[in-house]
């Protein structure tokens, strides 16, 4: 049924009601679109942040994984080096009767051994052709150059004089083009054939070759028996000095890389490396670097659940370090002689920076040392602000020198590289060193460096050989010597007790548990004083927190005073009373410091009632 429009209620819009009506629609579809919008990108966001946190812990698990193989690899690599040393010693043991015989001129139908026995007999050694039991030529044919004769002596003492005569060689007419040698092993060889390198450009004074060892003089005038490249090489180092150095004297300072000897050298040194896991490779650190004063590493890969036993170096400090916690790889630590007086600064660090500080009491000299790591992916400005201002905090210290380390992972031989002279730049710091230190497959990089207030404080500045066995991608440390000696006072440990924190209820009952009469049963009252000392000290280790610290104070022999008996004037009758034992214990002053036993007036006035009885 239709309803005519006239029964229709008339209604009368006027241009305000439009108006409001059409705002009205307006807001609640602006609301609704809002609404929707905001489910829409909610749940896009979160399905991105649990991609987001699905990829992190994948790639965290990577990193994990990578760490294992890496720390797998590098023991790998170290079982292969020692192998291949082990079959280079029994194939040169193989090679023990042989020697070469170079320079022999060839001629057809020729026989080896005829032409051998000619030779030694020409130079003196009295030998029969059933001397040798085997001679041939050996090598590839060369127009215009014999072919090496390699013979076997099975008489190791015919073989022995033949080498002693073979410089006679010389002398004789017709044979001054051949040499006489024993049969090396390829590494052997070429370690030789180098070790000659450096007696011609005077780096070592001799060389020669016993029983398949190659043997050197150094300039230091010791000898040396070395089986691989790397020691030919360290023992190059180590003879090298360097008394040019500002005039000083040889006896004064004798400097050079991995491993050598300063012992009793009074100048400060250092050594800077990226580990790249400092856990892997303690062992050769140790072994490499036990003659340093002050070790900086980074790439240390150290965190929250590193133990201290797993990271120390002998005769070295507990290392300052400021470890990588939420993610593997990164951090920092700094090891310094156990007779060095040190102390962190941790007012320079800023957080979010794989920093640490540390001041070094030189003599007559404050040194700062700050050790950094920037990670390579970090392209972060902020990172760049944060190491500006943790260098400035330190420059307007009171230090007297710093010297500043680390792998900023900011190449400095590529001069695109700004942000780090900018810093320098701005805080008048000198980098001193300028040879490449990181090496990969297709590239060299100076990543780590050394930054200095004052370019004199260092005497001498170098880059090492690669020490970590790892021949893919590694850096090289860098070492320096400070323009200063070494603080003669040495450091100490020292307990610091807090005794505000201490449980005295603990202290007491511990001290209950003492039986007190077989302490004192010995009639030498030294010996008791020393018995009862011993006993609250155990007391109190149990119940009061304590630490040990470095202390240029050395308390360590403290001692009671020893009464002195004088048989003729003594005391025939002394009583005192439990309750004058108490009054004097409960009046002591708790803020006085320790006596000669070490032990605080808060421990004897809290136990009181017990020490009266």
């Amino acid at each position: 049924m239709s309803v005519s429009s006239d029964l229709l209620p008339k209604v009368s819009l006027t241009d305000d009601d439009i108006v409001r009506i059409a705002e009205t629609v307006k807001q609640l579809l602006k609301d609704d679109i809002e609404k929707t919008v905001e489910r829409v990108v909610n749940e896009k966001q979160r399905h991105i942040i649990d991609r987001i946190n699905d990829i992190e812990e994948k790639q965290c698990n990577l990193e994990s994984t990578l760490t294992i193989k890496t720390n797998q690899l590098n023991e790998l690599h170290v079982k292969t080096t020692k192998l291949q040393q082990k079959f280079d010693d029994l194939e040169q043991h193989s090679r023990k009767g042989l020697l070469r015989f170079s320079g022999v001129p060839f001629s057809r139908g020729e026989n080896t051994i005829e032409k051998v026995v000619d030779i030694v007999k020409k130079i003196g050694v009295n030998i029969k052709a059933d001397d040798i039991s085997v001679s041939h030529r050996t090598g590839k044919y060369k127009e215009n150059k014999p072919r090496q004769i390699i013979a076997r002596f099975p008489k190791h003492d015919l073989k022995v004089e033949i080498l002693k005569s073979a410089k006679k060689l010389r002398e004789i007419p017709g044979l001054q083009n051949i040499c006489i040698n024993q049969d090396l092993t390829k590494t052997r060889d070429e370690i030789a054939f180098q070790a000659r390198a450096y007696v011609r450009n005077h780096r070592l004074k001799a060389t020669w070759v016993v029983d398949g060892k190659i043997m050197v003089i150094g300039k230091d005038n010791n000898k040396h028996a070395v089986t691989c490249m790397y020691d030919l090489n360290d023992n190059v180092f180590q003879s090298d000095n360097f008394t040019e150095i500002n005039e000083l004297e040889e006896s004064e300072m004798q400097y050079a890389s991995n491993g050598h000897d300063r012992t009793g050298s009074q100048f400060l040194n250092f050594t800077c490396l990226n580990t790249q896991s400092f856990l892997a490779k303690r062992d050769i650190i140790q072994a490499e670097f036990s003659d340093r004063d002050i070790l900086l590493f980074t790439g240390t890969w150290f965190n929250q659940h590193t133990d201290y036993n797993d990271i120390k170096l002998e005769s070295f400090n507990k290392p300052y370090r400021t470890d990588r916690n939420h993610k593997v790889r990164g951090g920092v630590a700094i090891y310094v002689k156990e007779n060095i007086f040190s102390e962190e600064k941790p007012e320079f660090k800023i957080n979010g920076l794989e920093c640490v500080w540390v001041k070094i009491h030189a003599k007559g000299i404050n040194i700062l040392f700050g050790n950094f790591y920037r990670p390579p992916a970090d392209s972060d400005n902020q990172i760049w602000e944060k190491i500006n201002y943790s260098i400035d905090l330190a420059i307007n210290s009171n230090a007297d020198k710093i010297i500043i380390c680390g792998d900023f992972n900011n190449d400095q031989l590529n001069h695109s590289k700004q942000k780090l002279r900018e810093i320098c730049n701005q805080n008048s710091l000198y980098q001193i060193i300028t040879d490449a230190i990181y090496f990969c497959e297709r590239s060299v990089s100076l990543l780590d460096l050394i930054m200095v207030n004052d370019p004199d404080i260092i005497l001498y500045s170098e880059v090492g050989e690669n020490i970590l066995e790892n021949y893919v991608r590694y850096h090289c440390p860098i070492s320096a010597v400070i323009n200063t000696e070494k603080q003669l006072t040495k450091s100490f440990k020292r307990k610091i007790w807090q005794y505000h924190l201490g449980d005295y209820d603990l202290f007491i009952n511990e001290l209950l548990k003492i039986n007190w009469d077989t302490l004192t049963d010995n009639q030498n009252i030294n010996t008791a004083a020393v018995n009862i000392t011993e006993k609250i000290l155990e007391a109190a280790e149990k119940s009061i927190p304590n630490k040990l610290v470095q202390s240029s104070v050395d308390d360590s022999n403290t001692v009671l005073l020893i009464l002195e008996y004088d048989e003729i004037k003594k005391l025939e009758e002394l009583i005192i009373s439990e309750q004058d034992v108490e009054d004097v214990l409960v009046n002591l002053d708790i803020s006085k410091a320790t006596g000669p036993d070490l032990i605080s007036p808060r421990l004897l006035r809290s136990a009181s009632t017990v020490y009266r009885a």
